[in-house]
């Protein structure tokens, strides 16, 4: 029997014999095409089901062994720079190191977390990207265990990895030895206009 159509969801106009659809969510929809024939008349074709049912759930993202990121430091002015070289850079509360996420054709977003321990037990940060990295702020040099779940669109949450050992290291910075006044040179003064 035909059904009855309650509601229209999704209406798109092609100038072709292809097009893709994307649907809200699964279920059993009918899809049927209307065309103005060569008199002018709204002729539409008989209606077709079309049943969606979601993909398999994500699997286990599997991570590298060990992860060596350095910290970076956000580009500043150069006033904010010369500050920065005055301050200690660990008071300055612009360093985080970016953290690849496992690649994943599924994954809507991600769920990150890093502990000070492989077993699990004392995290010390957690967090979530839509990005195909995340960023972790403000981290201290150091090791810790990474794990990573993905979040698929159905918003079905895959098994968090095993653990990975992240190792972030400080970015080194050059040392001045010596620092020498230019100008003004001698002790005479500098005057201008």
């Amino acid at each position: 029997s035909m059904p009855k159509f309650e509601k229209t969801l999704i209406t798109k106009k092609v100038s072709g014999a292809n097009t893709k659809i994307s649907f809200p969510k699964v279920g059993t929809f009918y899809w049927r095409a209307k065309k103005v024939d060569s008199n002018g008349n709204i002729v539409f074709q008989k209606p077709v089901k079309v049943i969606i049912k979601p993909t398999p759930p994500p699997k286990k993202p599997v991570l590298e062994k060990e992860m060596r990121l350095k910290i970076k430091e956000r580009s500043s002015s150069l006033y904010e720079k010369m500050l920065e070289f005055l301050v200690a850079s660990s008071l300055a509360g612009d360093r985080y190191v970016e953290i690849p996420m496992p690649e994943n054709e599924d994954a809507k977003s991600y769920l990150i977390e890093i502990y000070s321990d492989s077993d699990g037990k004392n995290l010390i940060v957690k967090g979530t990207t839509s990005e195909n990295t995340w960023k972790w702020e403000n981290p201290k040099p150091g090791v810790g265990h990474i794990r990573i779940s993905v979040v698929d669109f159905w918003d079905r949450k895959s098994p968090f990895s095993d653990f990975s050992k992240i190792v972030i290291e400080e970015t080194q910075v050059k040392k001045v030895s010596k620092v020498s006044l230019l100008s003004p040179y001698n002790g005479f003064k500098t005057v201008g206009k």
